[in-house]
């Protein structure tokens, strides 16, 4: 059961330090601003896209 909760937990940190990069990347070039929510939401939906993806293992 805690080895779920723990990638859960991993799977969620890694969507969201790929969102962070990315959003650092454009900021850079001044193309726009995300608000936390938006990243929030940005980071659970890939955190959903690789849990769907892992399930059907597909990765």
């Amino acid at each position: 059961m805690l080895h779920n909760y723990l990638q859960i937990a991993m799977g969620l940190l890694f969507s969201m330090l790929i969102l962070f990069y990315h959003i650092k990347w454009l900021y850079k070039l001044n193309k726009m601003t995300i608000s936390l929510k938006q990243y929030y939401l940005g980071s659970l939906v890939i955190f959903l896209i690789i849990a769907v993806m892992n399930r059907h293992s597909l990765i």
